[in-house]
């Protein structure tokens, strides 16, 4: 795996409620596991993303308590992470 070389990208960042857009681009076609994890680590939604070449959307629909989430999309050669900030 490479060192965090996925660019994610979070619109609106901050939230609001947890509803937000993530993009981020492909560099080949694979399937990527979606975390969102709160600031201390704490798993709060896990799940399997088919990623197509080339740009990719994402929307989280999550009901969140205002604060600081991190998200992360792992695959088999790619990784990123982001922070997102839910008032």
């Amino acid at each position: 795996i490479n060192a965090m070389d996925l660019r994610l990208c979070i619109t609106p960042n901050p939230a609001v409620g947890g509803i937000a857009k993530i993009c981020f681009e492909a560099t080949v076609a694979e399937n990527y596991r979606f975390r969102l994890m709160t600031i201390n680590g704490q798993m709060l939604l896990s799940k399997q993303i088919s990623a197509a070449l080339g740009s990719n959307e994402f929307v989280l629909s999550q009901i969140l308590k205002p604060g600081v989430y991190i998200i992360r999309f792992d695959s088999n050669s790619h990784q990123g992470m982001a922070k997102l900030i839910v008032e």
